[in-house]
Formats: structure tokens, C-alpha cells, sequence
């Protein structure tokens, strides 16, 4: 699925369960984080900080 996986798996599993709901309407569902804030990027292009 995703690289950010090894931070939680030493290897990946076997099989993932997952459920999905509906957001709330305030809720936005792409994570911004604070100015400053550290944060890693595990796909996508680089960016300038």
C-alpha cells in the first residue's frame, strides 16, 4: 500500500482490514500541518521549504 506502513509493520502484513465513513462537513480531509512542523514525505514530488 504505502511506505508510511514500515512505520507501524517491521513486515508488511498479510492481509489489512479498513473501514470508511463519511467525514464530517468541517473536517478537511488533506492533512496540512503547522508552519514548522516536522512531517515526512514517503511519495510525491519534492517541495521547497
Amino acid at each position: 500500500m504505502c511506505p508510511a506502513l514500515y512505520l507501524y509493520f517491521s513486515d508488511a502484513p498479510g492481509r489489512l482490514f479498513m473501514r470508511a465513513e463519511q467525514l464530517p462537513e468541517n473536517v478537511n480531509p488533506v492533512w496540512t500541518p503547522e508552519p514548522g512542523a516536522g512531517f515526512r514525505r514517503f511519495v510525491g514530488v519534492p517541495v521547497d521549504e
